[in-house]
């Protein structure tokens, strides 16, 4: 047996390391195998590389062994031996100089061998090994068979005391060499105070992207149908308007849903789809029922309400059915759950240009200038168009549509009683005061600014009062001062109006965000 006191010693590359155990007798690890040999008292084994080369090995009280250093005690545990004969993987080009005292985890992963002059060198493997628990070796507790390893020869002293510390604050010497390691290169916060600020930029323009794409215009795959012919819902061919015979045999009345001064309207049911049959209710008044049937046949576009049938002879017109309703509703159906999300100024002006492009289009119609006579208020005004399910505005009630003939010089007058209030244009008004009684003969005629007067009313009304509402206000002001001017010859057209419109809907939806309402 080794005497005690003895110091461990180098021996090849295979790096054997002869440990001395004070007061212990010796025990031994083998480089690259890393096996431990243990005393016949001891109950443990140290774990694959960690070798007592940097402070005192001494006994724990239960039979196992630890390194006393001068920061902490490394206490080893079990790990499975390597096949003698397999070699270290070398990590190119990265070495670690230590010196012959540094003991501890910065020498734990390599094979240390000592250099010709003072430090030892490390090298470490290109990927630590995953520590693997199992079983224990057997041990050998026969002291014959100890002696016959090589344990006799004159070895260096590893183990100057109290040189050990910690190995986030050692220092190592001048001669070692470092590896390359990455640089941190730092941040300036003003390039991530831009980062973020590019980041929301795109947040932003995809939330806008998403929120101003207008749904497809109402109507436009059913107006793809010849003249004379209509499709809607789910059917993929166009079909020809239905005949008198059609509508009395195929169409079932479910409810009524409206009643006016010429017909009265019915929640009907053709083919499995809810359509609206209009019956004519007073035969004095089939002259303004026959002229709005030939509106609707002339206008059909996605501005009218689409047409699927008529009866002269029996007084009925069938229509699409709109489940929504007509304006009048329109702050009751934006309460409603599903439509809370379209509550917003940026939808409502929306309807505000679906309302100015119906206006427009009945003022440059095939048939002629076209003027909105039956609205004299603001309810009857909103009862003549309709809400579709994709939140568009289509004009339904086309019974009083006269024509401006402005070449000859024909003007209209909206029926042949006496209009009153502010709702109306002032050229509307009877204008020879209130103790003249009225007379339609003597009542001056008007063209079609009498709906220009009345367009800042029905926005203002589309518009509501929610947030950013004043804002768009705000921008249309002067059009709207425009649109109430005294001289009809001094209010802008329809179009000029649709211009601006739209011009204030595109600068704002840049600008204001919803739920902004002092932005200026």
């Amino acid at each position: 047996m080794k005497k005690r006191g003895v110091e461990p010693r180098w021996r090849s590359r295979k790096t054997h390391i002869h440990i001395a155990l004070n007061p212990q007798p010796i025990e031994w690890l083998q480089g690259s195998n890393s096996r431990r040999i243990p005393h016949p008292e001891a109950t443990e084994h140290w774990s694959e590389g960690d070798f007592c080369s940097g402070g005192t090995c001494k006994p724990l009280a239960g039979g196992s062994f630890a390194l006393r250093t001068g920061r902490r005690d490394w206490e080893l545990s079990a790990a499975l031996p390597r096949p003698r004969h397999r070699e270290e993987k070398i990590r190119a080009g990265f070495t670690d100089r230590i010196s012959s005292g540094h003991a501890g985890p910065s020498t734990h992963r390599g094979i240390c061998k000592p250099l010709a002059k003072g430090p030892s060198r490390c090298r470490h493997k290109a990927q630590p090994r995953p520590a693997v628990a199992t079983a224990a070796a057997p041990r050998e507790t026969d002291p014959s068979r100890l002696q016959g390893r090589d344990l006799q020869r004159p070895h260096k002293s590893l183990h100057p005391q109290g040189s050990m510390e910690d190995n986030s604050m050692e220092k190592k010497p001048q001669g070692s060499k470092k590896g390359p390691s990455p640089r941190e290169i730092p941040i300036p916060p003003a390039a991530l105070l831009l980062l973020g600020m590019v980041l929301m930029n795109i947040l932003l323009y995809l939330y806008l992207d998403h929120v101003f794409v207008s749904p497809p215009p109402y109507g436009m795959e059913s107006r793809q149908c010849p003249f004379g012919t209509f499709r809607m819902g789910q059917m993929k061919n166009c079909s020809p308007w239905l005949s008198c015979e059609s509508l009395r045999t195929g169409v079932r009345k479910l409810k009524r849903v409206g009643e006016g001064a010429v017909k009265r309207v019915f929640l009907s049911e053709w083919k499995e789809q809810k359509v609206a049959l209009s019956q004519l209710t007073k035969p004095e008044m089939k002259e303004d029922f026959l002229h709005g049937v030939k509106m609707l046949k002339s206008l059909q576009s996605e501005y009218v309400v689409l047409l699927i049938g008529y009866c002269e002879d029996d007084g009925t017109v069938l229509t699409e059915y709109h489940p929504l309703g007509t304006l009048k509703t329109l702050e009751e159906t934006l309460n409603l759950p599903k439509y809370q999300s379209l509550n917003t100024w940026h939808h409502r002006l929306k309807l505000a240009i679906n309302y100015v492009n119906i206006i427009n289009y009945l003022h440059t119609s095939p048939l002629g200038t076209l003027v909105m006579c039956d609205s004299n208020d603001l309810d009857k005004m909103l009862s003549q168009y309709l809400l579709t399910s994709s939140f568009n505005i289509v004009a339904n009630d086309l019974d009083a549509l006269p024509v401006v003939h402005k070449s000859n010089r024909t003007l209209i007058k909206c029926g042949h009683r006496e209009l009153v209030g502010e709702f109306v244009a002032p050229e509307q008004l009877w204008p020879y005061g209130e103790e003249t009684p009225f007379d339609d003969e003597r009542m001056p005629p008007y063209d079609e600014k009498t709906d220009i007067w009345k367009i800042p009313d029905v926005s203002s009304f589309l518009l509501g009062h929610v947030e950013g509402s004043d804002i768009v206000r705000f921008h249309l002001f002067e059009i709207h001062q425009a649109c109430k001017k005294t001289n009809p010859e001094e209010r802008p057209s329809a179009q000029e109006v649709l211009d601006t419109y739209q011009k204030v809907l595109n600068s704002l939806r840049d600008t204001v965000m919803p739920g902004v309402r002092e932005m200026l």
